[in-house]
């Protein structure tokens, strides 16, 4: 059986429709429980009464349909308030003095770490003894200079030696003994520097020679044209470059002249050490050599004045700020 509304199939014994909801039959009576009357004589017996036409029900419609999952909520951490950024405080014009009058000081020790080259640093004092010459028919020994001589050099005098005797007083003042010498082939000049073993030139290459004095103090040379290198470019930077941040001067070229400068003094330490320590051996090996060779070699003052400027200068052309305002922005 079918709902004569909707068509829909029905249940058996079905009073509603499922699926619309419309009556589809009459409610079975119920046997009334109160005691039914009996009608009087003559009378009909009450018609029973149609019952109302209940009202159609609508039909029940499925839920509606489930809203979509909230997506899931991303909470950002609080955000920290920043702190307003602190206005940079420029170098006070005291410390904008100092740095400049350091500067200056340090262009003063260059120029007069230059001026030190021309002072006496070494002090080389020599004595010879040629044995068995014959002088008046006679053979005796002839003593040449005094070991504590006063020979006082500077780094330029010793560049422009060619022989020993340019920088060493060997004189003989016996003319008798020179003369003799002078027979035998040789001056007393020649036999000492033959002695002493120093040639006038040294072949650096075939056919270039250069002064002995130049090869000797090469070193000492080319520490002295690099530190003029820096000193010229040292100057123009204090005076004409900008500033660094906290006002000084920029003084990097003047600190390197002055290490290069302490390189050089080191050298020339070394160097008359090595003579002092290794120069008897040498000559003991030459052969034609017959005497005695003494040889002293020691630093003056003006070597140690020109350390001490150097150092110095070093230390007053070094920024020694500049590594903590390097901390402080990192």
């Amino acid at each position: 059986m079918n709902c004569p509304k909707c068509g829909a199939p029905l249940r058996e014994n079905a009073v509603f429709c499922t699926a619309c909801g419309t009556r589809v039959a009459e409610t079975p009576q119920q046997p009334s429980r109160l005691k039914s009357t009996m009608p009087l004589d003559g009378q009909s017996a009450p018609k029973a009464e149609a019952p109302a036409a209940q009202p159609e029900q609508t039909p029940v419609r499925s839920a509606a349909p489930e809203a979509p999952a909230a997506a899931p909520v991303v909470t950002e951490p609080p955000v920290k308030p920043t702190k307003p950024a602190k206005k940079k405080k420029g170098p006070s014009k005291f410390v904008t003095v100092l740095h400049h009058i350091r500067a200056y000081l340090a262009v003063i020790l260059a120029v007069l770490s230059i001026v030190l080259l021309f002072l006496p640093w070494i002090n080389a004092a020599m004595e010879v003894t040629i044995e068995d010459v014959k002088v008046r028919n006679s053979k005796q020994d002839l003593t040449f200079g005094d070991i504590d001589a006063d020979n006082e050099l500077s780094i330029l005098d010793i560049l422009r030696v060619e022989e020993a005797t340019d920088v060493l007083d060997l004189t003989l003042d016996d003319d008798e003994a020179a003369a003799a010498l002078k027979e035998q082939g040789k001056s007393a000049r020649e036999r000492i520097n033959e002695f002493i073993g120093v040639t006038k030139d040294i072949e650096i290459t075939k056919g270039f020679k250069l002064p002995t004095g130049v090869v000797a103090a090469a070193p000492q040379l080319m520490c002295v044209l690099l530190m003029l290198i820096c000193f010229v470019i040292g100057v123009i930077r204090v005076f004409a470059a900008e500033t660094l941040e906290d006002g000084s001067p920029r003084t990097g070229w003047l600190k390197a002249g002055g290490i290069i400068g302490i390189v050089m003094s080191v050298l020339t330490a070394v160097e008359v050490f090595a003579i002092n320590q290794f120069y008897d051996r040498v000559v003991d090996g030459i052969e034609s050599f017959h005497g005695d060779l003494e040889l002293s070699v020691r630093l003056l003052f003006g070597f140690a004045l020109f350390v001490i400027v150097c150092v110095a200068l070093t230390l007053l052309a070094t920024h020694w700020g500049g590594k903590k305002k390097t901390e402080e922005t990192a």
